[in-house]
């Protein structure tokens, strides 16, 4: 079996997809003192998803595509 990490193993982690994923981001970042962990981008540039830890949650972030 494979072993959770630790930072989903107790938790709910909302997955947020919106417009701009690369600025909402930034958002949490200077708002929250978000700190970005990683991050799956397309060749593109848009973000299929990003994992942003705030104060030991983590939320997922991602540019919204159809029929989202």
């Amino acid at each position: 079996m494979a072993s959770v990490p630790e930072c989903y193993r107790y938790a709910a982690v909302p997955h947020l997809m919106v417009d701009g994923a690369a600025e909402a981001i930034r958002f949490y970042a200077e708002a929250f003192g978000g700190k970005e962990s990683f991050r799956l981008a397309h060749p593109q540039g848009r973000i299929a998803h990003a994992e942003v830890s705030i104060e030991g949650s983590t939320i997922v972030v991602g540019d919204a595509d159809e029929p989202f």
